[in-house]
């Protein structure tokens, strides 16, 4: 009697539909954009009561350092310090920038996805017209936990702008 009969799916058609299952699954773990993006009115959101999200700002969570600008970034005009957060946040990986303004203020938000499960983490960076602190918000859009990755993205993102000058110590 033949293994596979009539009615037994070929394996091929298996592995159509694991593949499709597992593309379908990966996809839906980025989530939709949070409405509380964006400046509210005097800077970014707090976070919300889980342990995956970074607010340097609000010095969230405790212990959380602010971003200082440097006398050097203090100089810049907006766009060339849009363009220097650009780079800096850029060179994260799996990170892009998808917003960026410069009015009174500056904001720009980026989008960090996981390697694995594609999960999507939003980062923000605020800078109020008469402030001289960068503040910096990154937070999971699904989930509880993110076993440290938006407190170990804000320290890289450190590292960057005090590599290019553009925070101080």
């Amino acid at each position: 009697m033949p293994f596979f009969t009539d009615s037994t799916p070929h394996p091929s058609r298996i592995l159509q539909a694991v593949a499709i299952s597992l593309v379908l699954g990966l996809t839906a773990c980025g989530g939709r954009a949070p409405d509380s993006l964006g400046i509210p009115g005097e800077g970014l959101l707090p976070c919300p009561d889980t342990p995956n999200c970074v607010h340097t700002g609000d010095r969230h969570p405790a212990g959380t350092e602010p971003l200082l600008l440097s006398i050097d970034a203090q100089g810049l005009s907006p766009d060339q310090l849009v363009a220097a957060l650009r780079e800096a946040v850029e060179a994260l990986p799996r990170t892009r920038v998808v917003h960026s303004e410069t009015t009174a203020d500056l904001y720009l938000h980026a989008e960090a996805r996981s390697l694995v499960f594609r999960f999507v983490d939003d980062l923000e960076i605020y800078l109020g017209a008469e402030s001289g602190e960068l503040v910096v918000r990154s937070a999971s859009r699904v989930g509880r936990s993110d076993m440290g990755v938006n407190a170990r993205r804000v320290e890289e993102l450190r590292g960057h702008l005090l590599e290019q000058g553009v925070v101080e110590r």
